[in-house]
C-alpha cells in the first residue's frame, strides 16, 4: 500500500510540475503577443540595442547609432518575440538607421503612419473630372494597418459635408456604391489607417469632379459577316454590287481610314 501511495504521489507531483510549467508558458506567450511583426513601436526611455535577445550580447556597432536608441525613436518589427534574461526581446529595424534586438519593456505600439491616397483626382480643387459615378478610390497599403477609414465630402468640403464615410475596409481600393454621388458635384476624399494602437494622421487629400450628366458609351465594334473572308485574297463573288451584311449602327460622323 505504501508503494502505491508513493507512486500515486509521484504521479500527483509531476502533474502538477506539468500544470506550472503549462502556465508558465501560457503567461510567457501572453505577455510576448504584445507586438506583431510588421508592428511600428516607439521607445519610451534610452534604450539599448543588441545584436542578439539576451542581455549577453554585446550591443549593436552601427555608424548611425550613438549608444542607445533615443526615447521616442520609432522602428518597425521584423522578428520574435524571444525570451532571455527575464525580458522578451524583438528584433526591430529603427527609423535612425540601425536594426538590432531590444528588451520589450521599454517599447509600445504606435498608431500606423498615414496613407497614400493615390486616385481618383488631383492634389488641388477643383480636381480632375471623372467618368462615372462609382469611381474605385486606391491607396497605397500602411505596414501595420488592420483596417481604414475613408470620408469622401462635398463642395463646400469639410465635416459638415461629409457624404460617405465607411469605418471599417480592408484592402488598398474600394468602390463607391452607386447612389453615392451625384452628376455636376465637386467632391474631395482622404482616408486614415488603424491599429491596436489607434488612428494614423489623416491621408492627403484628392479633389475630383463628376461629369454634368452620363457620358456617352462607344459602341463595340461591329463583326462583318459577308460577303468575304478573313484572308486575301477572299472569295470570288458573282456581282459588282454585293449587300454587305453586319449589325446595324447609326452613321459616324467621321469615317475611318482604310
Amino acid at each position: 500500500m505504501k508503494s502505491c501511495a508513493l507512486r500515486l504521489l509521484n504521479r500527483k507531483s509531476v502533474l502538477k510540475i506539468i500544470v506550472i510549467l503549462l502556465v508558465g508558458v501560457i503567461v510567457v506567450n501572453g505577455a510576448a503577443n504584445k507586438f506583431n511583426i510588421g508592428d511600428t513601436v516607439r521607445v519610451t526611455e534610452n534604450l539599448n540595442v543588441r545584436t542578439g535577445a539576451g542581455t549577453s550580447y554585446s550591443e549593436i556597432t552601427d555608424p548611425d547609432y550613438p549608444g542607445y536608441a533615443p526615447a521616442g525613436t520609432s522602428g518597425k518589427v521584423l522578428e520574435g518575440p524571444k525570451s532571455a534574461d527575464g525580458y522578451t526581446w524583438w528584433k526591430v529595424e529603427y527609423n535612425a538607421g540601425y536594426t538590432g534586438w531590444s528588451a520589450q519593456d521599454w517599447l509600445e505600439k504606435t498608431p500606423p503612419a498615414a496613407p497614400t491616397t493615390t486616385s481618383p483626382g488631383s492634389s488641388s480643387a477643383p480636381g480632375l473630372l471623372t467618368d462615372t459615378l462609382t469611381p474605385t478610390l486606391q491607396w497605397t497599403s500602411v505596414s501595420g494597418a488592420d483596417y481604414y477609414a475613408v470620408a469622401i465630402s462635398k463642395y463646400p468640403y469639410g465635416s459638415s459635408n461629409i457624404i460617405y464615410n465607411p469605418q471599417t475596409v480592408y484592402g488598398t481600393s474600394l468602390a463607391v456604391p452607386a447612389g453615392t454621388l451625384e452628376y455636376g458635384q465637386k467632391y474631395r476624399w482622404n482616408m486614415q489607417a488603424h491599429n491596436s494602437a489607434g488612428w494614423s494622421a489623416i491621408s492627403n487629400t484628392l479633389y475630383f469632379q463628376t461629369p454634368s450628366s452620363p457620358i456617352p458609351t462607344t459602341p463595340a465594334a461591329p463583326t462583318t459577316t459577308s460577303p468575304g473572308s478573313s484572308s486575301a485574297p477572299g472569295p470570288l463573288i458573282d456581282t459588282l454590287t454585293p449587300t454587305l451584311n453586319g449589325p446595324v449602327y447609326p452613321v459616324p460622323t467621321t469615317m475611318p481610314s482604310l
